[in-house]
Parts: structure tokens; sequence; C-alpha cells
């Protein structure tokens, strides 16, 4: 009797885990209450797809929504994103679609400003995510500086996917 139950409990711990691990986050839609940034993204290499999702919280890395893929044959896009706020993006790598191999997973931060634009440029290397934040007033682009967070995996996606998890340089 007590190891059918130990089954079914670990059968029912299981099936929670693969349901809050497979959730689809929804797609992010721009806030309509606050002014916006531009976002330009840009694939610069790799055979696999880019996958660019975003945090309403970004405090916190919470309440996860999906912008895009960037992809061979779609390769550059761009979202509206809250200004004067912390952003936070991240980017999966899928290398092999069929065996679903992510490369990698970063967290980025960084703080947007009202009627700027910016652009972020990804790229892969062995086993890693390189990316550039730029930014613009207007006069030309400059690289600016991001904070880089290990992705924790909580139960659901609205999170936390950062708390306290500061990727030292």
């Amino acid at each position: 009797m007590s190891e059918f139950r130990s089954i079914s409990l670990f059968v029912v711990f299981m099936s929670i885990m693969f349901t809050g691990c497979s959730m689809s986050p929804p797609k992010y839609t721009p806030p309509t209450d606050k002014p916006l940034v531009r976002v330009d993204f840009s694939r610069l290499n790799g055979s696999g797809d880019y996958y660019i999702h975003t945090y309403e919280n970004g405090d916190g890395c919470r309440d996860y929504g999906f912008l895009f893929a960037l992809t061979e044959k779609h390769p550059a896009d761009s979202a509206m994103l809250a200004a004067n706020e912390e952003v936070a993006l991240s980017f999966g790598y899928l290398v092999n679609k069929v065996g679903l191999h992510v490369v990698a997973h970063p967290i980025i931060k960084f703080k947007t400003v009202e009627k700027h634009r910016y652009k972020v440029n990804l790229e892969t290397g062995e086993k890693v995510i390189r990316w550039q934040v730029l930014e613009s007033n207007g006069k030309g682009y400059i690289p600016i500086n991001t904070t880089k967070y290990k992705r924790t995996v909580p139960m659901g996606n609205a999170g936390p996917f950062c708390k306290g998890n500061i990727v030292k340089k």
C-alpha cells in the first residue's frame, strides 16, 4: 500500500512539473498607459532560431511574454517596450529543432529612456549567446551596459525568473 502511494505521489508531482515547465508564455502586448521606445533586434549569425522574450515586471523578471523568433528567413524584427523603465529581455537559441537543444538562455536588463531608440544585436558562439545593446538619442548609436542574470525556472509564467541571480563579470 505504501509503495502504491509513493508511486502515485511521484506521478502527480511529475505531472505538475511537466505542466508547469511546458506552458507557453503569452504573446507580449505593449502597455497602453505609458510611453514606449522602439527596440530593433537583429540576428548576426547562426543556423538556429533565436527566441526573444520580455518581462512586464523587469525588476523581478516576472510576467514572461514572448516577443518573436528571429530565424534565417526572418532575421530582424522590432518591439515597442516601456520607456523610462528597466527592461528585462531573455534570448533562447534553439540549435536543433528536433532535439530542442537550447544553447543558452541569458536574461539581460537595461534602462530605457523616452524618445531614444535601441538596437539589440545577437550572435552565437560555442554554447553561448552574445549580445550588444546600442542606444540612440537621434545622433547615432552607442553601446550601453547591461546587467546579465542567470535564468531560473519557476512554476508557471508569472516568475520570478531572475531574482538574486546576477552573473558577475
